[in-house]
């Protein structure tokens, strides 16, 4: 009994020196919370290339695993190793040829519409200030409303040619951002075509880890969270990258038709902004009307709104629904407050992952809630 006491005396000292210990560690956190968010950015961001290497890894497995399902069939290739290589070999061919044409073919048309968005600034000026002197005139503003309007936006753009004017001095450290930024592409293909390669190693290690260190009554539902996760997270990525090239490529040749100036820079943008759920397509699109505007006048950015906008309505409703299927499952509430938390969090990696990721704990979490329902009915019929 006397045993037993100091046992118990002892697990509580015991408690309560942790908990102590924790009230300290976490008092000392708050009082140096800026030196531990540096802390913790600095790991992140060296971490960064590694996780970019996994994440590409990811996506690229998706037409790699395909051609390594038909190379049996159609070159008759009957090693598992043979068919492995050559559909990395095609896959990075496949990327290499698409990095080589977006540098030699878009990238210049990209830099010359940037060039002559810049040294036409005067131009721009003209163009905004003739739209609003239309606007004002329409709704009757008054003459000292406009001048106010019109001195305000003198400001905007003398202001935006001193941002310009003040770069230069900044092209030191813009030259140790390449540096960073191609050791950290080199970084990245390296962990990618290593997991590649070795995929079956890697899911033999985290199967063995998993079930090493978790307890077997949650074994069985670890594995089929993470086949959730994958599931989700591919068909995500295939819907979204699909539906921003139909979207590239349809306002590309929009704006041909339509004799709209750059149409390389805005429709590459535009597609861009598609990746990110919700807020992006109308960010991308609202930007590119204004550049328009600037560039073209109120004609064109009317007729590029329309454009766009239909090409937005037939993407959201016939092509976006068929490839993303019932993957996700959200509500657009759901979506949004997914891409605003992960994007305040995280930034623009954030935005790119919040909607799949949202998708995967919302499907866990339904799975969770069924099977306790699921128990406590059987539990209730055996009473």
């Amino acid at each position: 009994m006397k045993r037993l006491l100091n046992d118990e005396k002892r697990g509580l000292i015991i408690s309560v020196a942790l908990m102590v210990f924790g009230a300290v560690l976490f008092f000392m956190l708050l009082c140096k919370l800026s030196a531990v968010r540096a802390f913790v950015g600095s790991v992140l961001r060296a971490a960064a290339p590694v996780a970019t290497g996994f994440a590409l890894a990811f996506v690229l497995n998706i037409p790699m695993s395909f051609i390594e399902r038909k190379l049996p069939q159609t070159l008759k290739v009957k090693k598992p190793a043979a068919a492995r290589w050559i559909a990395l070999a095609a896959v990075l061919a496949i990327v290499m040829g698409i990095a080589a044409a977006v540098v030699t073919l878009i990238v210049p048309r990209i830099i010359e519409s940037v060039e002559g968005l810049l040294s036409e600034t005067s131009g721009y000026a003209e163009n905004v200030k003739a739209f609003l002197n239309e606007v004002m005139d329409k709704i009757s503003v008054s003459q000292g409303t406009a001048e106010v309007i019109k001195d305000a936006l003198d400001g905007v753009f003398e202001r935006l040619r001193g941002a310009w004017n003040d770069m230069a001095p900044m092209l030191p450290d813009m030259t140790y951002g390449i540096v960073t930024a191609i050791y950290s592409v080199v970084v990245t293909l390296v962990i990618c075509i290593h997991s590649l390669a070795n995929k079956e190693g890697l899911k033999g290690f985290l199967h063995r880890f998993l079930t090493a260190v978790l307890p077997k009554k949650h074994i069985e539902g670890v594995f089929d969270g993470i086949g959730t996760a994958k599931s989700v997270f591919r068909k995500y990525f295939v819907a979204q990258l699909t539906s921003s090239a139909v979207i590239a490529a349809l306002s590309y040749v929009g704006m041909r038709v339509l004799s709209i100036p750059n149409p390389e820079f805005i429709a590459l943008f535009v597609s861009f902004g598609a990746l990110i759920p919700i807020v992006g397509p109308w960010i991308s699109i609202g930007v590119s009307a204004i550049i328009v505007l600037m560039s073209g006048g109120s004609a064109l950015a009317f007729r590029f709104l329309i454009m766009i906008l239909v090409i937005q309505l037939v993407e959201d409703n016939l092509i976006y629904p068929k490839l993303i299927g019932s993957a996700i499952g959200m509500t657009g509430l759901e979506v949004l407050a997914a891409v605003i938390i992960a994007g305040g969090l995280f930034g623009i990696p954030g935005l790119l992952i919040a909607v799949p990721t949202a998708a995967v704990v919302r499907k866990l979490f339904k799975a969770w809630v069924n099977r306790r329902n699921i128990r406590r009915a059987e539990k209730a019929e055996t009473a």
